[in-house]
């Protein structure tokens, strides 16, 4: 007697292990996520109320520092997040107000001692073109330009870093 099988059905049941070992991970990535952005929101929440205070200029910048790199790491794992959404189907674009010159000069601020750490000299500036507010998903923006400034730093071994937010396209 001989058992004859659709071709659908064999790849269908191959695939169910590494779908399941795939919907695992995501759930993994998930809750690792979650269970990370909560500390984090308590140090963005208490970090905000110490800037508050009566902090001199050194402690104020030592504190927005602190600050910038807790909602950097939150966007790290809002990635993760995402990557999950997009591998599940589930990933939506936000659409709200936000202000590429804010976002560049926070990530810049971020990279800064990094390229001093180097010994690269880095500077940045926005075109007055550049409009003040933009409508798009600003935290999606905000983890663009902080990777693309370390990922800019971290391949400059000597030199300058000069960075310029501008509205049109110039010649390399």
């Amino acid at each position: 007697m001989a058992v004859v099988t659709s071709p659908v059905r064999v790849r269908r049941a191959a695939a169910k292990p590494g779908a399941a070992r795939s919907r695992v991970r995501r759930n993994a990535i998930a809750t690792a996520a979650h269970d990370l952005r909560t500390p984090l929101d308590v140090v963005i929440g208490m970090t905000r109320l110490l800037l508050d205070t009566g902090l001199d200029g050194e402690q104020m910048d030592h504190a927005s520092t602190i600050l910038s790199s807790a909602e950097s790491a939150v966007a790290v794992l809002d990635d993760l997040a995402d990557r999950a959404s997009i591998e599940s189907g589930a990933f939506a674009l936000a659409a709200a107000s936000f202000s590429p010159r804010l976002i560049l000069d926070e990530c810049a601020r971020l990279v800064m001692p990094l390229a001093a750490e180097k010994r690269v000299a880095a500077e940045y500036g926005v075109d007055p073109a550049v409009p003040q507010s933009l409508v798009g998903d600003g935290a999606r923006v905000r983890r663009v330009v902080f990777r693309l400034l370390t990922r800019i730093v971290g391949a400059t071994s000597d030199g300058r870093m000069n960075v310029a937010m501008s509205t049109r396209i110039r010649p390399r």
